[in-house]
């Protein structure tokens, strides 16, 4: 996990940008189930306590990447699932800007020459405002 620690820690400032790079992280290291609540707690005892500590590592290294300020949004938090749903809640506000824009970017969207249906669809998912 140390080898992990490369990055600038968040202080509130091109949220998008951040989350993005934790994201590639997490995903490089295998570490996203973790994160999107897609890892299950195992049946065996032995195995849960491994699966806790993997737990633990993952939420200790997200709160690594981040400045004082921006831990008091998580410090209640139990789990890193807990933890990236308020940070998202804080830093992702829908303001009539932002949904002004999506909705635009949804209205616009088009599909492009040679595009699978699938990769069409999935595209005007991500831009639905």
């Amino acid at each position: 996990m140390e080898s992990l620690k490369v990055m600038e820690k968040f202080d509130g400032a091109n949220f998008h940008l951040w989350k993005f790079k934790m994201r590639m992280m997490f995903y490089k290291h295998g570490l996203w189930k973790f994160v999107d609540g897609g890892a299950t707690l195992p049946s065996e005892e032995v195995v849960t306590v491994d699966y806790n500590e993997k737990e633990m590592k993952v939420f200790t290294l997200l709160c690594e990447h981040l400045t004082n300020v921006q831990l008091a949004h998580i410090q209640y938090c139990d789990n890193v699932k807990s933890a990236w749903e308020a940070l998202c809640g804080v830093h992702e506000v829908k303001t009539i800007g932002n949904r002004l824009f999506l909705r635009r970017r949804f209205i616009t969207i088009k599909m492009q020459k040679g595009d699978d249906m699938l990769v069409h669809i999935n595209r005007v998912k991500v831009s639905q405002p």
